[in-house]
């Protein structure tokens, strides 16, 4: 079952839109750049902000209510919001960017993500971070130690993990 475009789905934006509300909202996320510096996250209103633009769907296949647009627009936001704030600037790159990522996962991934909520924020960690145990048809991952960049506002992770060693059979040479 594919996703209708029209479910939970803003009006398709161009490249040339995207830039001019991400240069609209740099303003706003200039304000509120000592309050991130105090609070060492983006505050909840700017990621919002940013969410409410559709600035979050940049990279997000149309089938799942995104813009499908391409890395130049991505990154002419990210410089937009980088001017006002390096560190919204940096959050925001990846909330873009996992969403790319995700797009490249089987179908029933996307599905688990974004058939619910076409905004999910998503974080990664390439390093593993921690022990995977296996726990009622799925795992479980426990790791201790910072989280990565916009966890604080994420909706979504994805995180390798180490798995516990397996017995080896002894070889004898």
């Amino acid at each position: 079952m594919v996703l209708e475009r029209s479910i939970n789905s803003p009006k398709q934006t161009t490249h040339k839109e995207a830039v001019a509300r991400a240069q609209a909202l740099a303003p706003v996320v200039a304000e509120h750049a000592s309050t991130a510096e105090t609070l060492r996250r983006l505050p909840e209103n700017i990621v919002q902000a940013i969410v409410d633009a559709g600035l979050v769907r940049l990279l997000t296949p149309a089938r799942w209510g995104g813009h499908e647009l391409s890395f130049d627009t991505v990154v002419e936001t990210i410089i937009e919001f980088a001017k006002a704030d390096a560190s919204v600037g940096w959050c925001y790159s990846f909330f873009n960017m996992h969403s790319w990522m995700l797009a490249r996962f089987p179908e029933q991934a996307q599905r688990d993500v974004w058939a619910h909520n076409p905004d999910a924020l998503i974080t990664t960690s390439f390093a593993p971070v921690g022990q995977v145990t296996s726990a009622n048809g799925g795992y479980i991952l426990t790791a201790t130690g910072p989280g990565p960049a916009g966890w604080t506002t994420a909706t979504g992770a994805s995180s390798p993990g180490c798995s516990p060693p397996r017995k080896r059979l002894r070889r004898d040479l």
